[in-house]
């Protein structure tokens, strides 16, 4: 954990870093994914449209971005 911190402390003011970890952030991490409207929940509820974003399709899977 020491090593981890002493890096973190190291790249948190590199500005090489920062600027690459910001491109993959907006390129690859945050890239767009759609959404789908779900038809049958929102007849069942009968009001508000209910829609759900697909980050299934998200680059490298989900799971990484949001269990990361």
């Amino acid at each position: 954990v020491e090593d981890l911190t002493i890096l973190f402390e190291k790249l948190r003011r590199d500005k090489k870093f920062i600027k690459e970890r910001d491109y993959y952030f907006k390129n690859w991490v945050g890239s767009p994914t759609s959404f789908v409207k779900l038809e049958n929940l929102t007849q069942h509820l009968g009001g508000a449209q209910i829609w759900a974003k697909v980050v299934s399709e998200a680059n490298g899977g989900a799971h990484k971005i949001y269990n990361a």
